[in-house]
């Protein structure tokens, strides 16, 4: 007799329906059909089968594995919980992201590059180093650009903070970041990452302190200031960011950079040299990554040439073109506001009347110490948005 194959497999990722792939004898149409069953009605066709008297043996063919599971110890302790949650500890049995379950469906690719966006990666750390995407068109340690990306010996990544071809967390975040995304498995050591043959890109964005600071600085000439910054950096970024008025200028950078520098501009005889109450560097170099999104996010939106002419404050002058005004727009957010300039250039330019449309007056106060002669209007109130409509419709 012509033995005929049945197999009966199951289908990968839903573990309740079968498959059965047969010959006709069983009243399935030549040459070849699927059935898709349940758990409960293969059992019967298998019966069905059976009874037939045509096969020798009548039994489910399934795919089987191994859960893929590491030995890390961090994860085999329940240090790791967030992994895979038993009710280690006293916590909540299946509060977890299932990561066995995940593993059996992947652990990532070495052709996966994950950008670690954050203070940096400690690239030496064991479960980290041989996770580390490297950079093939630059040759380390010879002191030169050589893939001509702007960084030299970016081996690892880059630090933008910096302007540097070194990543290297000075802060602990960023590796932390990484160990969770990729860390090593099973080598020998205690922690391992949720997709562990992915490559990681560390990226530099925030210091030691991994965040930014700035502060107003009075009593002292522009110039000063800056110098005074470049002194008090110290391979940090801060710098001088604002230039709002004769003898008043804000400074921003990292937090350890921006207090350095507080305390040189009080030694050097400043009125007034007090921290703002903000995070956010504003336009400083610490801003290059959000100007590199926001120049993304300009590139699908429609523009226009502007009806007035626009005073950019990234040069104090009006913009060139279209094309022009859009990048000083992306610049604007690492550049210092150069607001004395910009109201000297209008009051040159035979401009008589600057009206603030924001809240407050403060601008106005600020231009009278810009530039003489030059009459200032508020949009504060009601009563002095009809007084600027009646003096200028």
């Amino acid at each position: 007799m012509t033995e005929t194959i049945l197999s009966i497999f199951s289908i990968y990722g839903a573990p309740a329906l079968f498959v059965i792939v047969a010959a006709g004898q069983f009243g399935i149409p030549l040459p070849t059909s699927i059935l898709l069953l349940t758990a409960g009605a293969l059992q019967a066709k298998l019966g069905q089968v059976r009874d037939t008297g045509l096969f020798r043996y009548v039994e489910p063919d399934f795919y089987r594995s191994i859960n893929r599971v590491t030995d890390d110890t961090a994860f085999t302790d329940g240090t790791l919980w967030g992994l895979n949650n038993q009710g280690q500890n006293g916590g909540t049995d299946g509060a977890d992201i299932d990561a066995p379950e995940a593993w059996d469906i992947t652990v990532g690719s070495r052709n996966t590059i994950v950008a670690v966006v954050d203070t940096g990666v400690r690239y030496t750390h064991q479960d980290l180093a041989n996770q580390m995407w490297v950079n093939e068109d630059e040759v380390p340690n010879n002191g030169l650009d050589d893939d001509l990306d702007g960084f030299v010996d970016n081996i690892y990544g880059a630090d933008i903070i910096g302007n540097d071809g070194d990543p290297m967390d000075g802060n602990g975040h960023g590796s932390h970041v990484a160990g969770t995304i990729g860390a090593e498995a099973g080598n020998g050591h205690p922690h391992v990452g949720v997709a562990w043959d992915v490559r990681l890109m560390a990226i530099k964005v925030f210091g030691a302190s991994g965040q930014g600071s700035m502060a107003a600085i009075l009593g002292l000439e522009d110039q000063q200031i800056i110098d005074l910054c470049a002194a008090a950096s110290q391979g940090e970024v801060v710098s001088a960011v604002n230039f709002n008025a004769p003898g008043q200028v804000v400074i921003a950078g990292q937090v350890a950079a921006v207090e350095r520098a507080i305390e040189g501009c009080k030694a050097a005889g400043a009125k007034r040299a007090l921290p703002l109450p903000v995070s956010v560097p504003s336009h400083c170099a610490l801003m290059q990554p959000a100007a590199e999104q926001l120049a993304d996010d300009f590139a699908a939106l429609t523009w226009q040439a502007p009806e007035i002419t626009l005073v950019q404050n990234v040069t104090a002058r009006p913009a060139a073109d279209q094309a022009a005004l859009r990048q000083l727009l992306v610049e604007q957010l690492y550049s210092p506001v150069r607001w004395v300039e910009s109201v000297v250039y209008m009051a040159d330019q035979g401009v008589t009347d600057l009206v603030e449309c924001g809240p407050g007056k403060v601008l106005g106060g600020l231009n009278k110490r810009c530039a003489k002669g030059v009459n200032n209007h508020s949009l504060e109130s009601a009563a002095g948005f009809e007084a600027c409509r009646a003096q200028f419709a």
